[in-house]
């Protein structure tokens, strides 16, 4: 029986060297398993800072997108606006050539009518002076041209023409 005793005693201290062993075993693992837990949690976080930042990502890409839109629009209002400038200021120079074209067929024309008009008081007063019946009457109409004549040639020099006698 000694012998019976010593081998469960022997058998004993194994089991508790052995139970030691998986005690340490088993902490080995649960710190093992801490050391993943909270590098799980760790990872978790990051994950979700991912997709967070995956869906402000998402929102940029969406907010881009509308402005690139409205870039482009502004673009093509801009340059719609330049055509129809550039329209305008051509229409602006033809409208500026055919007032300087009128004004000067204007004045052509007033220098005509000026000038006919010297002719006719010239003629009349030749008239008047080839009939040499000097009436009063003709004697009045004789001043009435010449001041005719001088209103003409002071308005001639008003507008900076001057008679041409």
């Amino acid at each position: 029986m000694g012998a019976l005793n010593c081998k469960t005693t022997l058998d004993r201290t194994e089991e508790e060297v052995q139970l030691e062993e998986a005690r340490e075993e088993l902490e080995l693992l649960r710190r093992k398993n801490a050391e993943q837990n909270e590098t799980l949690e760790k990872l978790r976080g990051k994950t979700e800072e991912l997709e967070l930042l995956q869906r402000k990502n998402v929102e940029q890409n969406e907010s881009l997108e509308k402005l690139r839109g409205k870039v482009e629009e502004l673009r093509e209002n801009l340059q719609r606006i330049t055509r129809f400038s550039r329209t305008q200021q051509k229409e602006k120079r033809e409208k500026e050539k055919e007032n300087v074209r009128l004004a000067r067929d204007n004045k052509y024309l007033e220098d005509r009518i000026l000038a006919a008009q010297q002719v006719a008081v010239e003629t009349q007063l030749r008239q008047l002076d080839e009939l040499k019946s000097l009436t009063k009457e003709t004697r009045e109409l004789k001043q009435k041209l010449t001041l005719l004549q001088q209103q003409t040639a002071t308005e001639e020099y008003r507008r900076g023409k001057y008679p041409v006698f």
